[in-house]
């Protein structure tokens, strides 16, 4: 499903269940001006979506929120992020983003590693960035007893040299091959994670590359 520069639309309750490329995409070019705005995806189940399981590359005042991501990733696919988040051109917009209550779990996927939970990057040299939320989101990316897995590789990663004003509070992850948690930008807020079991093998769990932010009350645990 590709909603393109849409304004006033929603996605809700649509099961997008083994697709090859992207499964549902917001935002097109920002050449003429015009973004995607005031839209949102709630409630929907993917399954098995090979590449970008839920994008947006150009949007103001846009809702990721209630969706589940389940068993991503294809054998032979061309590798996937569950939540991508990113403009492509100089004149793209990352303004007013909420990802919030979605739940990534690729523990059953049947590729490993299967990619990175949510990413959220500003690498265009786009200005128009912010305010960015990420909360209440779960995130699985491996099995911690029984059978120990390594399915996912970053669980939230934000980054970009525009990045700024982003808050991520509230999420719980649980099993990463590499961080938790990645942050390079300014003016993070980052509040109230509980991770467990990420990190390891010389790669941090926690990685904190940002300058003009505050870093509370987070937990960071190992079984």
């Amino acid at each position: 499903i590709s909603l393109g520069n849409c304004t006033n639309c929603t996605v809700d309750k649509v099961w997008i269940n083994g697709t090859r490329s992207i499964g549902i995409q917001l935002g097109g070019s920002s050449t003429t001006g015009h973004f995607a705005e005031n839209s949102k995806v709630t409630n929907c189940l993917f399954t098995r979506v090979a590449s970008q399981n839920l994008a947006l590359v150009n949007g103001k005042n846009i809702v990721f929120e209630g969706n589940r991501f389940m068993t991503s990733g294809q054998i032979v696919g061309p590798g996937n992020t569950n939540i991508d988040v990113e403009p492509n051109e100089a004149t793209d917009r990352l303004e007013n983003i909420v990802i919030r209550n979605n739940l990534i779990d690729v523990r059953n996927s049947e590729s490993s590693p299967t990619g990175n939970g949510i990413v959220v990057q500003a690498t265009s040299g786009a200005p128009y960035v912010g305010p960015i939320l990420i909360e209440n989101n779960t995130i699985i990316g491996g099995s911690n007893a029984g059978t120990i897995t390594n399915v996912l590789s970053n669980g939230i990663f934000v980054f970009g040299q525009t990045m700024r004003d982003v808050t991520i509070r509230n999420n719980v992850i649980t099993r990463t091959g590499q961080s938790g948690i990645r942050i390079e930008g300014t003016r993070f807020l980052v509040t109230n994670n509980k991770l467990t079991d990420v990190g390891g093998g010389g790669t941090p769990g926690f990685v904190v590359a940002a300058t003009n932010s505050r870093i509370v009350d987070n937990t960071f645990t190992y079984s």
